[in-house]
């Protein structure tokens, strides 16, 4: 379940856009999720996504660690970040990994990755922001 989710189009006749500028969003599953789409134009821009409860604590995740902020597979076109004249960063923190991309066209301009946390091993782990996995 996430905030926004973004599902795939089977007709492929529209294009889907989406355009969020200062939204926090705050103790989520899942802040954004999308899926088998080719978006005409994504643009995140000033948001905030945080997770300050560690685990979550409302149902139906009640005791669920959220892993990831956007979870992308199979996306084109995604722009996180300034692709306009505003100037604004996105900050992400709480989680494991801000964002998760699985064979997807991704830009990732003007965010913040801090405080990152694993918390599936024992005792929690920070991870370095600017350290990446496959």
């Amino acid at each position: 379940m996430a905030a926004i989710y973004c599902p795939g189009n089977s007709s492929g006749t529209d294009v889907p856009t989406l355009t969020l500028i200062a939204v926090d969003f705050s103790n989520n599953l899942i802040s954004i999720e999308a899926e088998n789409v080719d978006l005409g134009i994504a643009d995140i821009v000033g948001c905030n996504f945080k997770a300050t409860s560690g685990m979550l604590t409302k149902i139906p995740h009640e005791g669920v660690y959220p892993q990831n902020h956007i979870k992308l597979e199979n996306v084109s076109e995604f722009l996180i970040g300034t692709g306009t004249s505003i100037n604004l960063l996105n900050e992400f923190s709480g989680v494991q990994m801000g964002v998760f991309a699985k064979e997807s066209s991704l830009i990732v301009n003007g965010s913040e990755f801090d405080n990152l946390i694993n918390y599936s091993v024992s005792p929690t782990q920070k991870r370095n922001r600017n350290q990446c996995s496959k």
